[in-house]
């Protein structure tokens, strides 16, 4: 019985193990690497998959030892950005953008609570730091009937329709061109990532 147990509890362990080694939800929805925004026709991802990674081609101004990957999910965009170039990258709150841009428009992407970001302060040399991104706001659900009402009756209103309406805009994912990132003084140009190769 007590080896019955042993093979048990060594079968759940390596149950566990493999399990935590394999991501779940793998970030492979858009890639992207340090690069002038100008230089985007520059870039381009060949093939993709699991097992052999990415491919890409890129100029050489271009730096692929500052990259990122992103997955796009009805709730939220979560961004990784990796730093394996020599020189750390600092985060600001205020300055850095994230910016979502379809075949329509561009949107600027929420960072999340002020002080998580602000915590991050900077992606070190040789590591990562992974950002959970706000999907854009639909402002044009929101009531704008500007007749004869106080500035606080109207604040009241605005803010009533804007927790009514579900404050989010869906975009499709399939119209989505790039997603950029400007942190410090680096900018990441993302692609979407091909799924057929």
């Amino acid at each position: 019985m007590k080896n019955f147990f042993k093979i048990f509890y060594s079968l759940i362990l390596l149950t566990n193990f493999f399990s935590g080694c394999g991501s779940l939800n793998p970030i492979n929805d858009f890639f992207g690497i340090h690069m002038n925004i100008d230089e985007e026709q520059n870039f381009k991802i060949v093939k993709y998959n699991e097992i052999d990674g990415i491919s890409y081609q890129n100029s050489i101004s271009m730096d692929p030892k500052i990259n990122a990957w992103s997955e796009i999910t009805s709730n939220e965009i979560v961004l990784k950005i990796i730093n394996n170039s020599n020189q750390e990258i600092p985060l600001n709150y205020t300055v850095d953008q994230f910016i979502l841009i379809t075949n329509e428009k561009e949107y600027n992407l929420g960072k999340g609570e002020r002080a998580d970001y602000i915590s991050k302060s900077i992606i070190p040399v040789n590591s990562s730091q992974t950002f959970i991104l706000e999907l854009p706001i639909n402002y044009t659900n929101i009531s704008q009937n500007l007749s004869n009402k106080s500035e606080t009756e109207l604040t009241k209103e605005i803010l009533r329709d804007y927790s009514k309406t579900g404050n989010k805009l869906n975009v499709d994912k399939e119209n989505i061109k790039y997603i950029i990132a400007r942190i410090g003084s680096s900018t990441i140009l993302l692609k979407k990532v091909p799924q057929d190769n």
